[in-house]
């Protein structure tokens, strides 16, 4: 849990944490799929 919370955080497009991908639909897909697995560990 703790390695896909990291790895959000690096594509979440929210500071101080820079980003590993540039802004874009790559990135934001990337960041909702982590946000829809963390989810489904948390939740489901």
């Amino acid at each position: 849990m703790d390695k896909l919370d990291s790895a959000l955080a690096k594509v979440d497009g929210v500071e101080p944490e820079p980003d590993w991908m540039h802004a874009g639909p790559a990135q934001q897909e990337l960041a909702d799929e982590l946000v829809l697995l963390i989810g489904l560990l948390l939740y489901g």
